[in-house]
């Protein structure tokens, strides 16, 4: 299951660095003013970038959340406690 949310989270970060390179820069704009007109497609498709990037973002942090969450239940079994007194009880074991 880790490995399955893995690739898929390399997919998110892959997809969100295409998506933030294909959006507008704030010099892009300032271009514009020089009278080339803007089309409808263009602003469309921007806004399809912009809404498909906080789609991956949050994918993103969610997928991050649940990785984070199975892989804490899968490294700690066991609390500190438990493993305070078993090696309290091996040292008292090998003392006598």
């Amino acid at each position: 299951m880790l490995i399955i949310l893995a690739v898929l989270q390399g997919v998110f970060v892959l997809s969100m660095v295409f998506l933030v390179f294909m959006q507008k820069t704030s010099t892009d704009g300032m271009a514009n003013l020089a009278g080339s007109t803007k089309s409808m497609h263009s602003s469309m498709r921007m806004d399809f970038v912009k809404k498909s990037t906080i789609f991956f973002a949050t994918a993103f942090f969610i997928n991050s959340l649940i990785m984070a969450n199975i892989g804490y239940h899968q490294n700690h079994s066991v609390s500190i406690i438990e493993k305070i007194q078993e090696n309290n009880n091996e040292i008292s074991l090998d003392d006598e």
